[in-house]
């Protein structure tokens, strides 16, 4: 689901951002954000067509699970 040129360094990147961006969040503000959103997020350059339909939360609970 992801492009077939992006790097390992690219995508540690974006975790990277999440978890960076997650941490500097007041404590309120966390308990309705996750990394794994901005995961989801930064990802979106890299991401397949199918990608970003996985990608997208309510759209992805209607799609096939292979």
């Amino acid at each position: 689901m992801l492009v077939s040129d992006v790097s390992d360094d690219d995508l540690i990147a974006v975790f990277n951002r999440a978890r960076q961006e997650h941490e500097a969040l007041d404590g309120e503000d966390r308990l309705y954000n996750s990394p794994e959103e901005r995961v989801r997020v930064f990802l979106a350059p890299y991401l397949t067509k199918k990608g970003r339909a996985w990608a997208e939360p309510l759209v992805s609970l209607n799609l096939p699970d292979d």
